[in-house]
């Protein structure tokens, strides 16, 4: 998904409005936590969803990751 920062807990993914759960993680294509904040607009991510919908794991993809398809 493509991702960009709203407001504190809410992100776009691909054009629609989500919600991070409180202590969400986003880590960077370096594996670094980083804040909601410093997360560079448009970039592809893999996220896992809580049991109410949430984000609570983000995952900042390197541009080879980005490529790459899901399915073996």
């Amino acid at each position: 998904a493509e991702i960009r920062h709203l407001t504190e807990l809410v992100v776009e993914l691909n054009g629609r409005q989500a919600r991070l759960a409180p202590g969400a993680l986003v880590r960077d294509a370096d594996n670094r936590v980083v804040l909601p904040s410093a997360i560079p607009p448009g970039s592809l991510v893999k996220y896992l969803l809580g049991t109410q919908n949430e984000i609570v794991r983000v995952w900042i993809l390197t541009p080879a990751e980005a490529t790459q398809s899901d399915r073996p």
